[in-house]
């Protein structure tokens, strides 16, 4: 954290970002009666923090590309520094942040959509192994992930199933392990 007054004053702290931490920093900000914030958007670092100052000041989100365009060696300090210094001087335009509402909106969208690609993934990989079974039905069937498709499954289970419940059924059980040699190699 960085604060510059109008008289060039400046006040430096480092802070973490655990939860308590982000607190005091807000608590810190408002004590020394500051009006404007500025931020780097870095990743998703920056939403933690940004959610606990954003009811309590003028929050301005600057691109980190803003920041790489330093005259000088780029260190954390020397960025806080710059961005309080470019912010009092009016010169940084932040980026938009939606509110709270569209951004829980954007969060479940793309959970979905990561959770499309893991389905996709799955009906994939299933596809894969029956094709190594000898059973392949992309070249019938146009969705692997379709009703038609998990019936069709389904049967060859209960195939399966009602097969091998026949095979107990019928075959005696080995006595010894030279007659379960014998069935194997059958």
């Amino acid at each position: 954290m960085c604060i510059i007054d109008e008289s060039g004053f400046k006040k430096e702290h480092k802070f973490s970002t655990l939860t308590s931490d982000l607190v005091l920093l807000k608590e810190s900000l408002l004590d020394s009666h500051v009006r404007y914030v500025a931020m780097e958007s870095t990743s998703i670092y920056w939403i933690p923090i940004w959610r606990i100052l954003v009811n309590h000041f003028d929050m301005k989100l600057v691109n980190p590309l803003f920041i790489k365009q330093l005259p000088v060696r780029k260190t954390d300090v020397k960025d806080v520094l710059w961005i309080a210094t470019v912010l009092m001087k009016g010169l940084v335009c932040g980026r938009d942040v939606p509110e709270q509402g569209i951004q829980e909106l954007r969060q479940y969208e793309r959970c979905y959509s990561r959770l499309n690609k893991k389905i996709v993934i799955c009906e994939q990989t299933i596809n894969m192994q029956l094709q190594r079974c000898n059973i392949r039905f992309s070249n019938y069937i146009s969705d692997i992930g379709s009703q038609g498709m998990r019936k069709v499954l389904r049967s060859i289970i209960w195939e399966r199933q009602l097969r091998r419940s026949w095979w107990n059924a019928h075959i005696p059980a080995p006595k010894t392990n030279m007659e379960r040699i014998s069935y194997v190699n059958l």
